[in-house]
């Protein structure tokens, strides 16, 4: 399985190899380009219809690999962290402005 994006990455993983431009007359093509080079994700792709040309969908085939979350010193070779140690701030109030007229 190919991950494809128009993006310039994948949000939770890394790119770890560029294994260079994959394309193809036809989406399955393109598919099929980046698996032979070897590569997991195609990031930036694009389709051209503008030109004239056979080569219509491209993007660049590159390897990634899951990011491990780590805080606090946690997870890495300890395996993932808990969602126990991970907070959201508290929004803080306004105070509330008095208008005299």
């Amino acid at each position: 399985m190919v991950a494809v994006t128009t993006d310039s990455n994948v949000q939770g993983f890394r790119i770890t190899g560029y294994k260079g431009t994959a394309c193809g007359a036809t989406f399955d093509e393109l598919l099929q380009h980046a698996e032979s080079m070897g590569a997991n994700a195609i990031i930036g792709t694009c389709y051209d219809n503008a030109l004239d040309v056979e080569t219509l969908f491209h993007g660049a085939a590159v390897i990634i690999e899951p990011i491990q979350p780590k805080a606090c010193g946690l997870g890495g070779s300890e395996g993932p962290i808990s969602r126990d140690y991970l907070t959201v701030p508290r929004r803080r109030r306004m105070p509330k402005l008095k208008l005299k007229v």
